[in-house]
């Protein structure tokens, strides 16, 4: 019984070293708690309503943010789509791949929630 236990431990210390190795292909992005929390405030107080649509986050991430925009087709809206209580948007790239951007709310759920970008990949080249 006691093998059994070490071979699973072992077992699941690899699978986690092969799935970090492996990655999800997505790129995290770090928010600071405090910034977050000031841009609901704002929202909440009727200024930034920008941050209350997913297409127009996306946009303004990209073009403030996104390290490759010069790649980024911004002459088609983003395409987004509910996924559970997140978004998932797409945008065509001039190579033919897709940015995906994953966007939640990290302060206020539901309406008047402010959505940011979690994590983007590219798919599709």
């Amino acid at each position: 019984m006691k093998n059994q236990a070490i071979a699973l431990v072992v077992l699941g210390v690899i699978l986690s070293f092969v799935l970090v190795a492996c990655g999800d292909g997505w790129t995290y992005v770090n928010w600071d708690k405090a910034q977050l929390e000031s841009i609901q405030k704002a929202v909440d107080e009727g200024h930034q309503v920008g941050y209350l649509d997913p297409e127009n986050v996306v946009m303004d991430y990209i073009t403030q943010h996104y390290s490759d925009k010069d790649n980024v087709d911004m002459s088609n809206m983003p395409s987004c789509q509910k996924d559970g209580d997140d978004y998932m948007c797409d945008v065509k790239l001039k190579d033919g791949g897709t940015l995906r951007l994953w966007l939640y709310q990290p302060v206020k759920k539901g309406k008047g929630g402010i959505w940011v970008v979690k994590a983007y990949k590219v798919i599709g080249k």
